[in-house]
């Protein structure tokens, strides 16, 4: 499995996450954890490189550290994500209404997604 966290520096907190691990079938499926406060029935979007990503994703579940996203990545996108600079979540905040997005670097990723199967070899 390969993940990337961000969080709040001064207080140590996670507010996001991502989790990716590849199946048999090329596909690249994982979760995403994003913060409350936001707008569960509208879900998010995905943009790689300011490019929508898919059709967006619908919340599934909030656990004690946030919400989260259930992600299924064809092998089409996870191609596309090996070649890009960087990936961007994004819901809306419940109180404003404003866009509430989270960008995600994929420097070192094709490397670590390649490590990751060949550890599943």
């Amino acid at each position: 499995m390969l993940s990337q966290a961000q969080g709040n520096k001064r207080t140590g907190q996670r507010t996001f996450a991502i989790e990716l691990l590849t199946t048999r079938d090329d596909k690249t499926d994982g979760a995403i954890l994003m913060p409350f406060g936001l707008k569960l029935d509208a879900g998010a979007v995905l943009k790689l490189d300011e490019r929508d990503l898919g059709q967006g994703l619908r919340f599934s579940t909030c656990v004690p550290e946030g919400c989260l996203l259930p992600v299924s990545f064809p092998a089409v996108a996870t191609d596309a994500m090996k070649k890009g600079t960087t990936l961007a979540v994004s819901s809306f905040n419940l109180n404003t209404g404003q866009a509430v997005t989270f960008s995600i670097s994929l420097n070192g990723f094709p490397a670590a997604l390649k490590r990751v199967v060949d550890l599943g070899s």
